[in-house]
C-alpha cells in the first residue's frame, strides 16, 4: 500500500512541477513520496529477515 501510495505522491509531484510549472511547497510531496519508499524498503527488508530466521 505505501508503494502506491509513494508512486502517487511521485506522479503528483511531477505534474506539478514539470508540467503545471509550480514550485514551492511541491517540493514536501517529493519530500513525503520518497519517504513512503524509504519506509516501505526498510519494512521489507525486515520481513523478509524475519521469515529467513523463521525457516532456519
Amino acid at each position: 500500500m505505501l508503494w502506491f501510495t509513494g508512486s502517487l505522491i511521485l506522479v503528483i509531484w511531477f505534474v506539478l512541477k514539470f508540467l503545471l510549472h509550480k514550485s514551492g511547497m511541491v517540493h514536501v510531496a517529493l519530500f513525503a513520496a520518497l519517504t513512503l519508499f524509504v519506509i516501505q524498503f526498510a519494512q521489507d527488508r525486515r520481513t523478509r529477515e524475519y521469515e529467513r530466521s523463521l525457516k532456519k
